[in-house]
């Protein structure tokens, strides 16, 4: 199945503080996803026409990091959702960047 963790981070070997900080280190997503999409050039956004590897309709490429961006919303506030359950100190401010 899997290795049992506890609610913790710490129980699974590693401190949200460590993720964060590797993250960063990293550049974060953000910088990767500017540069992607800055050189596949505004012709290419809006008039290639691609399918996600997972299926579904060909849109314009544009259109495809819409529904990303949208699909990676959803995973965030399925995140917020369980350090609240979990008792994390987290608030709206943390879920929405305010």
């Amino acid at each position: 199945m899997g290795t049992e963790c506890g609610q913790e981070l710490d129980d699974c070997g590693t401190t949200f503080d460590a993720l964060r900080e590797r993250w960063l280190r990293q550049g974060g997503d953000r910088d990767v996803a500017v540069s992607s999409i800055e050189a596949a050039g505004a012709a290419n956004l809006l008039e290639r026409k691609v399918t996600a590897p997972w299926g579904g309709p060909e849109l314009s490429l544009f259109q495809q990091i819409l529904r990303v961006i949208a699909h990676l919303a959803q995973h965030k506030g399925q995140l917020f959702y369980y350090l609240k359950l979990m008792g994390r100190d987290v608030n709206t401010g943390d879920l929405w960047g305010g």
